[in-house]
């Protein structure tokens, strides 16, 4: 069992992308519905891969590391960087 185990665990891992740590403020785009909105990272998770964002519509929602990208916008809409 162990040693199927531990193959499973090689082949998963050839495959794995090990994404950078996002922080507060930086400038995202988040999948939502099949498109990417911009938004910002507002707080980090318990769990490691899970941050709070809020888009630029105002909404903020909880994801995982995998649908946020980062991105060099750097022009955020004041509303966005207030809490």
């Amino acid at each position: 069992m162990k040693l199927k185990q531990e193959k499973q665990k090689h082949y998963f891992d050839q495959h794995v992308k090990h994404l950078p740590t996002l922080e507060i403020g930086d400038p995202i785009r988040v999948q939502m519905g099949g498109r990417r909105k911009p938004g910002v990272v507002t707080g980090h998770e318990e769990t490691p891969k899970s941050y709070r964002i809020q888009t630029d519509e105002g909404g903020e929602y909880h994801r995982n590391r995998r649908i946020l990208m980062k991105t060099p916008e750097s022009a955020i809409p004041m509303y966005l960087t207030s809490s």
